[in-house]
């Protein structure tokens, strides 16, 4: 999981635009919704009236879009604009002098702590609006809240722009994974642009899922206690297996695997192990894609 500092000290007006947004913010039940594992509502965006998608809080400039072959009677061109289906959600800005974001967010309750998420979609650098400058990228977050909905922890994306390339013309995965903190009360599932002047260019999204995973990842205990924590760089998308063995010195090393494997996000993963009765124990990670 990737703790964000980065956002926060260099970005501090886009976590109060969200709260500035004029709508009702309806925090939905987790255990409502079990189709196929899927709990955002209208993840890709096809349910609505443009610009404004359902079961969507869409604040400063995004909005619900559609196909970019207006009139096409044949259907003959490419639909760039759009992963599946019939629309998408187009985010930009906004350029002012501080950074901000746009975007759009959906909050979730019911989450446990210690539960494994999975956000997960496409992403898209329109070549008819391309992004430009290093100081603005598209970023998909899972934000883990309280009970006065202050932050938690954030597991997030790369930054799509910035320190991770974004191709043009082309719908390209992402996903954040994240392990739910103690006192969370809320999930904010959000995606956006940020920038400030200087920069250019939007984000578009489609196909937005979240899904709770088997296993979990930072094996945190609930009561506060010595051990190690293993942390390593990540791939986005290759699959990550942490090992234990308590002797090196064996002909045969003995490793274990320790939790599940681990989907990497292009940032920085972890696992905790609680000190025991051994008296030495050693680690490896192995990726395989």
């Amino acid at each position: 999981m990737r703790i964000t500092g980065r956002l926060a000290t260099k970005w501090n007006g886009a976590r109060t635009a969200v709260c500035w947004f004029g709508g009702v913010a309806v925090a939905v039940a987790i255990s409502a919704m079990t189709a196929n594992g899927q709990t955002l509502l209208n993840g890709g965006f096809e349910s609505g009236s443009p610009p404004v998608p359902d079961s969507w809080n869409v604040f400063n400039f995004a909005y619900m879009t559609g196909t970019n072959c207006p009139g096409d009677a044949n259907n003959t061109c490419t639909n760039l604009t759009v992963h599946s289906g019939e629309f998408s959600l187009k985010t930009y800005g906004p350029f002012g002098t501080n950074f901000d974001a746009s975007g759009a967010y959906q909050d979730l309750t019911g989450a446990s702590a210690g539960q494994t998420w999975k956000l997960s979609g496409y992403v898209l650098n329109y070549s008819a609006e391309p992004m430009s400058g290093s100081n603005g990228w598209g970023v998909a977050q899972i934000q883990f809240r309280d009970s006065t909905n202050g932050i938690i922890q954030t597991a997030e994306s790369g930054h799509f722009g910035t320190d991770t390339p974004l191709p043009v013309d082309q719908w390209t995965p992402f996903q954040a994974v994240g392990t739910v903190p103690n006192g969370t009360v809320t999930m904010r599932i959000q995606v956006l642009h940020v920038g400030m002047a200087g920069t250019g260019g939007s984000v578009w999204w489609d196909d937005v899922a979240l899904s709770l995973r088997s296993g979990t990842t930072n094996i945190v205990t609930a009561t506060p206690q010595s051990g190690v924590q293993v942390s390593w760089p990540t791939k986005l998308a290759v699959s990550y297996q942490v090992q234990a063995t308590t002797n090196l010195s064996a002909t045969s090393t003995p490793w274990t695997n320790f939790g599940a494997a681990i989907i990497g996000s292009s940032n920085t993963n972890q696992v905790f192990d609680a000190f025991g009765s051994n008296q030495q124990k050693f680690y490896r990670v192995s990726g395989q894609q």
